[in-house]
């Protein structure tokens, strides 16, 4: 493996651990604004106070910023997956490439032709 691909794969594993650990925080957040939420949504109106009501809309805003920023996490992980496959095509393409052009044979010179030079040598 390559140092330049060694530096991708360290890349991908630091990207990797700093999105699970954002993921991770972020899991743990949601069901606790989402069952405070709907402890506030079950209050029947006419018993809400503002602050209740003001409590309800912190709290919507609040798993909105959860569940966009678990999107945003999920959508530069794809992202980053697609990439790093066209990059790896593009690798394997290229390989692909330079093995073909590594086994065609060498075009002889005019010249060797002519005096046979760089032929195989006859055994007599």
């Amino acid at each position: 493996m390559t140092s330049a691909r060694w530096g991708l794969l360290i890349h991908c594993v630091c990207v990797v651990f700093t999105h699970s650990g954002k993921t991770q925080e972020l899991e743990e957040q949601q069901p606790s604004v989402e069952q405070e939420l709907r402890r506030l949504m079950e209050t029947p109106e006419h018993l809400k106070s503002s602050w209740h009501n003001e409590r309800e809309k912190e709290l919507m805003k609040k798993l909105m910023e959860i569940v966009n920023d678990r999107n945003a996490i999920v959508e530069g992980l794809d992202d980053d997956r697609l990439r790093e496959e066209e990059e790896d095509e593009q690798l394997n393409r290229m390989m692909k490439d330079f093995n073909i052009k590594k086994e065609k044979p060498k075009k002889k010179s005019p010249m060797s032709k002519l005096f046979g030079w760089g032929g195989k040598k006859e055994t007599p």
